[in-house]
């Protein structure tokens, strides 16, 4: 009886333990199959992660075309790539932006680990949108929404951005600007910038910085310490800026101070610029004197730090090698390296990267501090991005309310330079008509023939090109020079230094005239007194020009306020 009792305990304990440990294991796989990037510790992550998988997270590269080719899609799928970089190149329409960001997520699913990617592009508003050939609204250009002095303005740009990026698939941006312009030579910032004043520039810019987070969108202000003292391009050579450190401090940087401070910058971008008076030897981007002494020590930066792209000549200029310019990035403190253009280049990172750990060139450790930043920012922003893209239509209704809204407030962005009548300009240009004057507008773009001949659809009209070659300007301006004395008056729309030409050819030969500017304002202002009327929208793209024309001739009252402290 008793060996019977024994023998049934014993079955069922056995019963028991087969029970629960089955379950047990039930509930493990089942864990086990659920475990996501989002529900991992990011160093068990990293644990287990490649030293190829480490380096592709830290790499974003851009390539060229509409399409992924195969090794771009390999490098993805293998995680030896882990962020791509968007160009205008890259884009034809708003279908094709979604399917191509579409596969770059696609291929990072498909990858071991399974990590997104950080899909990165420019949409700073005006010129620099890339993805304005995707029929996305461009919203205006910094200097407008200065402009306006207007908060509003800003925050209804910045809703039609991020949402345009969300609905692109784009989860990074490499804006705002937090350029503190200070340089009248500064073409390649120029109108980028919110303004001279640094306080203004941060005012301006944080809203977009802001909206773009709410989506899980990251933003990346740009370029640090700051390039609107330098009357030189960066993507052309590599320049050197003789300011004094202090006065680096007190105005270009700024702005970073105030969004450090406010705890919502996550990324900043670092300049190919050579900063004499912060470190003598190098650019920025290769500086440890500024990356790790002035933006992590001294701001308490702790977001991922972005290198403009590499394969500028402002570090080219430098340093050759894309291997050697990893280095020494590295090494600087970047955490996140942008190699845009060229795949020969792109490829030997990939081969060659891991060699410089193996042989202790550079350290791993160091490395998994990098890899760490990036994931915890990819954790922090790629599920809310996931989650609000589940609501497109809505989005849609969101941008078109705002962009309602914007074009009626960039209107008091429209900003007098000279002005010479003493009536308005509504009142003047029907003095004009009125008295029969026989006009001629000089139009240097589609958009601008396109409303002067709604408003002035009596005068002829000269095409002469936004930036045309040196050989047909002076072919129009010999053109002009002969058909000049059929005309009583001029309408110059003036972008870029081959309208100056037009503006001495028309004072030389007397006739009176108006400069609507839409591009470079700061260029113009050694000639705004040879004019009657010279009036700008600081950006040459929709909506911006047809506030310009609507301000003139409807409006008249010109409520804008230059945003530059800067006199020629």
């Amino acid at each position: 009886m008793y060996k019977r009792l024994i023998l049934f305990l014993l079955f069922f304990i056995s019963l028991n333990f087969i029970f629960f440990n089955g379950v047990k294991a039930v509930f493990a796989s089942k864990k086990e199959e659920q475990k996501t990037f989002y529900n991992t510790d990011i160093d068990d992550l990293i644990s287990e992660m490649t030293l190829e998988e480490k380096l592709g997270q830290i790499l974003i590269f851009g390539f060229k075309g509409l399409d992924l080719d195969d090794e771009f899609k390999l490098w993805l799928s293998k995680g030896m790539l882990g962020n791509v970089k968007i160009f205008l190149r890259n884009v034809s329409s708003g279908d094709q932006i979604r399917r191509l960001t579409s596969e770059i997520w696609k291929k990072c699913e498909e990858s071991r680990l399974k990590i997104p990617p950080f899909i990165a592009t420019d949409v700073e508003g005006g010129m620099v949108d890339h993805l304005r050939n995707g029929e996305a609204e461009i919203t205006p250009s910094a200097a407008l929404i200065s402009a306006t002095g207007n908060v509003e303005a800003a925050t209804c740009a910045a809703r039609i951005i991020a949402n345009n990026l969300l609905i692109a698939g784009i989860n990074m941006n490499f804006a705002p600007c937090f350029d503190v312009l200070t340089n009248i030579e500064s073409r390649v910032i120029d109108t980028r910038s919110f303004g001279s004043d640094p306080d203004l520039v941060y005012k301006m810019a944080k809203p977009f910085i802001v909206e773009q987070s709410r989506v899980g969108i990251v933003s990346v202000p740009k370029h640090f310490p700051g390039h609107g003292m330098a009357g030189f391009d960066s993507h052309l050579k590599l320049g050197v800026v003789e300011m004094e450190g202090a006065e680096i401090f007190s105005n270009h940087i700024t702005p970073y101070i105030h969004g450090i401070g406010d705890g919502i910058i996550d990324a900043c971008m670092v300049s190919n610029i050579l900063y004499r008076n912060l470190d003598r030897n190098f650019p920025a981007v290769f500086s440890p004197a500024i990356i790790e002494g002035i933006l992590r020590d001294r701001l308490n930066f702790r977001g991922i730090v972005v290198t403009d792209d590499l394969e500028m000549k402002g570090a080219e200029d430098l340093i050759q090698d894309p291997l050697k310019e990893f280095i020494y990035a590295f090494k600087a403190g970047a955490d996140l390296f942008l190699f845009g253009h060229t795949r020969e280049k792109q490829e030997k990172l990939i081969k060659m990267a891991s060699g410089l750990f193996f042989k202790g060139v550079l350290n791993e450790t160091e490395l998994n501090i990098r890899v760490r930043r990036v994931l915890y920012l990819k954790k922090r922003y790629t599920l809310r991005f996931k989650n609000c893209r589940s609501s497109l239509n809505a989005r849609e209704k969101i941008i078109e309310e705002n962009y309602d809204r914007l074009k009626d407030l960039i209107k008091s962005g429209i900003t007098v330079l000279y002005k010479k009548p003493q009536i308005s300009s509504v009142e003047y240009f029907s003095e004009l008509k009125e008295r029969g004057v026989r006009g001629v507008v000089i139009s240097p773009s589609s958009r601008f023939t396109t409303f002067a001949r709604l408003y002035l659809p009596d005068w002829d009209i000269i095409f002469c090109g936004y930036y045309p070659s040196y050989r047909m300007n002076k072919s129009k301006l010999k053109i002009l020079a002969r058909e000049i004395k059929k005309y009583d008056f001029a309408l110059l729309g003036f972008a870029t230094e081959r309208q100056i030409p037009w503006i001495k050819l028309l004072k030389r030969k007397k006739l009176n005239f108006a400069l609507f500017i839409v591009d470079h304002p700061l260029l113009s202002l050694p000639y705004v007194k040879d004019s009657v009327l010279a009036v700008t929208s600081y950006d040459s793209f929709s909506p911006a020009v047809d506030a310009l024309f609507y301000e003139v001739f409807y409006g008249g009252k010109f409520k804008g306020s230059f945003p530059y402290n800067i006199r020629y």
